[in-house]
């Protein structure tokens, strides 16, 4: 499902998924070709909204994505629903690359709930990505891809209630920091030491029952630099984690391949 637009805009929408026989299906947003969010199968309405910053006619397109082995058996493949779309023309936002700090990086978000761009709290430009709320078991991430060696740095801070929740950092599928609690915007960086291509994600997961108005990751300025031989991976007051307990969202980020 498509139209088009005359930007700039916000574009407000509401989305479900009912992923049928197959888990990893998915439907994705996408703005001029680019994707912006990703909704996999969840009980609830998700709300969306995006802002086109610029002038002109722009595409806006809803895909659903079918995944799974199939065979003759009559089966329930799953569907998507998208409804209440609403564009505001002249309304002009905080993009996720304007948030970060960053135009040459192509940063997705997903899950059950959207990252999204705010004035309120920031290390650096005065903007940066926040989390939306979540409920009990839920999560969200934000990620981008790259190809080859170089380094990542970004600014991160969370507020959570005790140590259920916690906001990572990943690279191809493994948890290399992770922060809870109460920590205050600190540096991190990370070395990517192949020439592969690579999935570069921060995922909140929150794990207690606290209010949706409570527990909440921030990521600012990130920074990618392409094979620095110099740089050494570290993390300000974090200490590396690798949890079998993420390994559920291997099958998350399986679709992207």
């Amino acid at each position: 499902m498509k139209t088009t637009v005359e930007g700039p805009g916000k574009i407000h929408f509401v989305a479900k998924l009912f992923e049928g026989y197959s888990t990893s299906n998915e439907m994705i947003f996408s703005i001029d070709g680019t994707i912006h969010r990703e909704f996999y199968a969840s009980d609830d309405w998700q709300e969306y909204d995006s802002y086109i910053n610029s002038e002109g006619t722009h595409e806006l397109k809803w895909t659903f994505r079918l995944e799974g082995v199939f065979d003759d058996e009559p089966r329930d493949f799953g569907y998507g629903l998208v409804d209440q779309v609403i564009f505001e023309k002249g309304s002009v936002g905080i993009s996720l690359n304007e948030a970060l700090d960053n135009d040459d990086l192509e940063f997705i978000t997903g899950g059950n709930a959207a990252w999204y761009g705010q004035k309120e709290d920031s290390y650096y430009g005065k903007s940066a990505a926040k989390t939306d709320g979540l409920e009990e078991d839920q999560f969200t991430v934000l990620y981008f891809n790259v190809t080859g060696k170089g380094k990542v740095s970004f600014y991160w801070k969370v507020e959570t209630w005790g140590d259920e929740d916690y906001l990572t950092f990943e690279t191809d599928f493994e948890t290399r920091f992770n922060i809870s609690g109460n920590v205050d915007w600190t540096k991190a960086t990370y070395k990517l030491e192949t020439d592969d291509e690579h999935i570069v994600a921060w995922i909140f997961r929150k794990q207690s029952n606290a209010d949706i108005d409570q527990g909440f990751g921030w990521v600012d300025k990130i920074v990618f630099s392409k094979d620095d031989d110099d740089v050494v991976s570290s993390a300000n007051s974090i200490l590396p984690l690798a949890l079998a307990f993420f390994s559920s969202l291997f099958l998350f980020f399986s679709v992207l391949f």
